[in-house]
């Protein structure tokens, strides 16, 4: 009986692809891709339920997911001791936007582990190895007030139970808001972070560790070089980045 009242409940729900917009039963024909980042994000999102039953949907149709491309390579940004090592798991392009856009602006939780899942089998081990501690990039009090939850951190939660990891909350703060970087330059995103970020209470707790800072999205980097120096000042003895999406 929960098996049928299950998938009556998976027949009711009007999936659509999140990019393209069309009815994602009707491409379930195509291939599954074959990269194991690309297969997680092909497993449904439990969106909400009663009990033992689960509303599940997916996001993306295959035909989308085929276009979306998993990164191979690690990506520096900065110079001499501003230095940073990027660890992507997918380049950002308008399919993984939408997914972002979903979590993010449509407070969407739900899709914060199911992300991370498809982060945790395709990003490098280098990501995950013995003795690392996770860190999520900060929001500021009013924007986190304002969505209910730190979408970089639901994400480090979620990785840090897969990879078996330890997560330390608040080892960077973000004390007040700042001006939205999607619309500035470089320079400009730059000089908008100067000052936005310090040490948090947890930062004790990173001096000689190696630390992977976690976030949704890098686009210039900016924000990620502002939280690792934070961290390089605090104590930790090596930092890097792992992030859903990089735009080149």
């Amino acid at each position: 009986m929960p098996g049928i009242l299950q998938a009556v409940i998976d027949f009711l729900v009007d999936e659509r692809c999140h990019a393209c917009r069309a009815p994602i039963p009707s491409r379930l024909g195509l291939p599954l891709p074959g990269h194991p980042a690309l297969v997680a994000l092909d497993d449904p999102v439990a969106t909400a339920g009663l009990a033992r039953w689960r509303f599940r949907t997916r996001l993306l149709c295959r035909a989308c997911l085929a276009r979306l491309e998993p990164c191979t390579r690690a990506v520096v940004v900065g110079r001499g001791h501003d230095t940073l090592e990027i660890l992507p798991a997918f380049a950002t392009d308008s399919r993984l936007l939408a997914l972002i856009h979903l979590l993010k602006f449509d407070r969407r939780e739900c899709v914060a582990p199911w992300l991370a899942r498809a982060m945790a089998v395709g990003l490098p081990a280098r990501a995950r190895g013995a003795g690392i501690v996770l860190a999520p990039v900060p929001m500021d009090a009013a924007s986190r007030r304002r969505r209910g939850f730190n979408q970089a951190e639901s994400i480090s939660r979620a990785l840090a139970r897969r990879w078996g990891l330890p997560l330390v909350r608040g080892a960077v703060e973000k004390p007040a808001a700042t001006g939205a970087q999607s619309l500035l330059g470089r320079e400009a995103r730059e000089r908008n972070l100067r000052g936005a970020f310090r040490p948090g209470r947890g930062a004790v707790r990173l001096a000689g560790r190696r630390v992977v800072l976690v976030d949704d999205l890098v686009t210039t980097g900016a924000t990620a070089r502002a939280c690792a120096r934070v961290l390089r000042g605090a104590g930790a003895a090596e930092v890097r980045v792992v992030c859903a999406g990089y735009r080149r």
